[in-house]
């Protein structure tokens, strides 16, 4: 099957800004739930996301199973499929919950497409930037389809990528270690969504 990276990325962009953007600031109390723990957060709109996702995703690659995130927090083990062959679209339509809900304008959506368990694409979407990132595996990068150059190897010596990081969700053993070891190679500061 050969999947269009950039019709992709403009179906997440359309679900995203119609499901996502449309209800930011506007959740009422009962529309928000607990998930595993007080700062791990759902709702409705991650719900309804993920269920527009998984339709216009299988819409495009039948043969591709939808795993998401809300999906496997109501049936755990439902991302053991992942461990086998086949076509998987991996989806967490609303990374940054929390911030959503707090107003927080850092969150976005994330999907990637695995082949018998190699990652092929990947996008991510910032919408409250209106930013699309594509990946494809052996094609590189883009930014609102704008291609990324491979940097230098002086450049890549001369300046530490930047980059985000959040380290509370960490096991103890992990808190003090994985964040040291992202501050020695990267220009990193806190955060708490994976898709900014």
């Amino acid at each position: 099957m050969i999947i269009d990276p950039e019709q992709i990325a403009a179906v997440i962009t359309e679900i995203a800004e119609s499901q996502i953007m449309a209800r930011f600031g506007e959740l009422a109390p009962d529309e928000v739930r607990e998930k595993s723990s007080k700062t791990d957060l759902v709702t409705v709109v991650d719900e309804a996301t993920e269920k527009e996702l998984a339709k216009a995703l299988r819409g495009i690659y039948p043969a591709a199973e939808v795993i998401g995130e809300e999906g496997v927090a109501a049936s755990p083990g439902a991302d053991r499929a992942l461990d086998g062959d086949g076509a998987f679209w991996i989806v967490d339509p609303l990374d940054g919950t929390r911030n959503f809900v707090r107003g927080k304008r850092e969150f976005g959506t994330i999907v990637a497409l695995a082949v018998n368990g190699e990652t092929r694409m990947g996008w991510i979407y910032g919408a409250p930037d209106g930013l699309s990132v594509v990946a494809e595996k052996g094609s590189g990068v883009s930014i609102n389809n704008e291609k990324l150059a491979s940097p230098t190897p002086a450049a890549e010596n001369s300046q530490k990528p930047v980059g985000m990081k959040s380290a509370y969700w960490l096991k103890d053993e992990w808190r003090n270690r994985i964040p040291q070891n992202l501050d020695d190679k990267f220009a990193v500061k806190a955060g708490h969504c994976s898709a900014y």
